[in-house]
């Protein structure tokens, strides 16, 4: 494994997840979340405890990352499908915690949405870091690309 890769591709994918992150939870769940403020912690816990959230998105891109490259994963077009398989995973999962917590279903599908964001981000950002420059693959391949420089 290539560490400056794995550290360039974590920083990307987290750098798009975190602005992704920002907005979608500022901005378009915001009306949501104050409706249903009585459901979340005090506001001051909240803010103590977003590093820790920060951190686990931080972790999680990482090891799904490695994951992929352990497992043999070349570029982007396999990395937004094991992204994709993840992510239904990750969506059964967001809505399942309807089954334990009342939230109402726009929080649960808007984590199951944001889930599947930091995914498909690691999914692009480690496919287009990690390529095999011999499969005929290489970032951004698409079958334009491959008709005007053929291998």
């Amino acid at each position: 494994m290539n560490w400056k890769r794995i550290a360039l591709a974590t920083a990307v994918a987290f750098g798009a997840a975190f602005v992704f992150d920002i907005l979608w939870n500022a901005i378009v769940l915001r009306s949501v979340y104050t409706a249903h403020a009585d459901l979340w912690r005090p506001a001051a816990e909240l803010n103590r405890m977003v590093p820790l959230g920060w951190a686990a998105m931080l972790i999680m891109t990482l090891t799904t990352g490695i994951a992929f490259v352990r497992l043999g994963g070349r570029g982007i077009r396999k990395g937004l499908e094991f992204a994709c398989w993840l992510s239904a995973g990750s969506i059964v999962g967001a809505l399942g915690i309807g089954t334990l917590a009342p939230w109402p279903a726009a929080i649960l599908w808007g984590i199951a949405v944001q889930s599947t964001f930091h995914l498909l981000a690691m999914g692009f950002a480690f496919g287009r870091f990690y390529h095999d420059r011999n499969s005929g693959e290489e970032p951004g391949d698409t079958a334009a690309h491959r008709v005007a420089h053929p291998a």
